[in-house]
Order: structure tokens, then sequence, then C-alpha cells
């Protein structure tokens, strides 16, 4: 009996020896298999959104030989993101103000940008690196950007309408007494003296003198012109509409030939400031890579890009 006991007892330990074994090997076969990604995986593992439209690290692969065209060596993950990114938000901006970009459009903008670059071999290699991805990851983006531009001088005026209210809230606080200098808020209102000279000079520019409370010396015959139809002290009636500001402009004093003018600019929206404000009504960025998120944070704070993340 002992004897049959230790036989049973053997066989009992030699079989949970084994099952334990098969378990271990099961757990560690399931742990590599769902832990383990083959490199087409990788490649379409979605990396970061913006808005709906996925970004996944072939797309940064395509975008990073770009750069081959330029320096001869692709873009890194940092760089490649960046720029996608940012053809992607000016692509988001255009769809939301109901303009498109046809194939044929696509196809037109290629074929002129072989005849006006002055890049022929740089451009041969960029085309060689992304193949049939040409048209839509280089040339589709400059056809983007150039309509955003369009648009934006053909509605600049209406763009900026809020720019020349506040010139007039200005003009109308000055007429009730307010200092033109105790108005400036800069980057929105600048506050300027222009020494304004009757005869042209060597140096038709203006001259910043070192000290601020100096005036600026120019010539310039529309604000000259201006000038000689006011008394000192006065108000000009008009707001100057100039192409990147307006201007309010009161004549300080005359002395001899040169007039002195107390000048409020304010700046119009430039196309920059404009797109700034589009993408941050509009789009958002979302990144999924840890890693990429915090370079982005670190390397490229205050960019669009990174402005336009939000948290996880």
């Amino acid at each position: 009996m002992p004897e049959n006991s230790n036989f049973f007892l053997n066989k009992f330990k030699t079989r949970a020896f084994l099952t334990a074994s098969l378990l271990i090997i099961l757990a560690i076969l399931l742990f590599s298999l769902f832990s383990f990604q083959s490199p087409l995986s990788q490649k379409t593992k979605e990396i970061a959104k913006i808005n709906n439209i996925s970004l996944k690290k072939s797309d940064l692969e395509l975008e990073a030989k770009i750069g081959l065209g330029y320096s001869g060596q692709e873009k890194d993950l940092l760089s490649s993101f960046l720029d996608l990114s940012s053809k992607i938000v000016r692509e988001e901006i255009l769809k939301s103000l109901s303009l498109s970009i046809t194939p044929k459009e696509i196809e037109e903008e290629a074929k002129a940008l072989d005849q006006r670059t002055s890049l022929p071999q740089e451009l041969n290699k960029i085309k060689t690196a992304l193949g049939q991805n040409y048209l839509e990851f280089y040339v589709k983006p400059l056809l983007v950007s150039r309509k955003l531009e369009e648009y934006f001088e053909k509605n600049k005026n209406e763009l900026s309408s809020h720019k020349k209210d506040l010139a007039q809230a200005l003009r109308q606080k000055i007429k009730q007494g307010s200092k033109m200098q105790d108005l400036q808020n800069p980057p929105e209102v600048f506050y300027n003296i222009f020494s304004l000279a009757s005869k042209p000079q060597e140096e038709n520019f203006p001259f910043l003198p070192q000290d601020p409370n100096q005036p600026f010396s120019i010539y310039d015959p529309e604000l000259l012109k201006i000038a000689s139809e006011l008394k000192s002290d006065e108000l000009y009636s008009e707001i100057q509409d100039l192409p990147t500001s307006f201007r309010i402009i009161k004549l300080k004093e005359k002395k001899e030939d040169t007039f002195l003018l107390e000048v409020l600019e304010i700046p119009k929206l430039d196309f920059n400031q404009w797109l700034e404000k589009e993408a941050q009504n509009k789009v958002k960025i979302k990144v999924f890579d840890k890693a990429l998120e915090q370079q982005i944070r670190q390397q490229a704070k205050g960019s669009l890009v990174e402005k336009l993340m939000i948290l996880n």
C-alpha cells in the first residue's frame, strides 16, 4: 500500500507540473501575441487626430521624405508632425469656408510648379521620394495655402472691420479730450510722433531715434498734404486707410518747414493672425503618442500646432 500511494502521488505531481508548465507557456504566448506589433501595425497605428482626420506613422514617414529634396536627408519625427499637421489645419480651414480643390486643379498646379520652380533637381528628388503620393503630400498643400491667401486678400477689409471700429472709437475718445499717447496699447495700437519734412530728404524712410520721445523723421507726400490742411492741435477729419493699418492723425505743431504729427497706428489683421484665429475656432489636435506630445510641448511651445493641442 505505501508503494502504491507513492506511485499515485508521484504521478499526480508530474501531471500538476506539466499542467502548470503548459499554463505558463500559454500565458507567455498570449502576452507575446498581444504585445507584439508587426511593422505593418506600427505603420497604421494612430499617432494623432486632427478633428476627424487620423494621422498615422506611415503619414509622417511620407512627410519626412520631403526633406530629401532640400537637405538630402529625411525630416525628424517632430518636424514631420509639425509640418504635416499645419498642412491639415489649413485644409480644414479651407473646408470650413466652403472652398474646395479638385483633382484637375492639383494636376494643373503640379504642371505650373514644374514651370516656375527655380530648384528643378530638388523638386525631382521630392517627386522620386514621394512617388504616387507627390500630388497629395506636396502639391495639394501648396494649392491650399494659395487659396487661403487669395480668400484673405479678397476679404481683408471685411475681416479687419473690427480694427476700423477700434480706430473710430479711439478717434472719438481723442475728440472728447483723451491724449493720444495715453491710448497706445501695443500690439493693438501704436503711438508715434512724425517729424514731417516739406521737401524730400536724402533718406526717404522713417528714422527711429534712440530717444523714444523724439519723433520719426520722414518725408511722405500724402501725409504732407493732410498736415498742410490742419491747424496746430487739430485732428484730421478722417481715418487714414493704409494697406496694413488704420491711422488717426493730429497736427501737433508746425516748425518752419517741418510738421510735427501725432499718429495712432492700428495694424490691420494680417494673414497669419487671421489663420491662427480661424484654426483656434475650428481645429483641435489630439496626440496619442505620449513621447511625441511631450516633445511638442517642450520644443514647439507657442507654435500653432501646440496651441491647438487638447489634453488627453
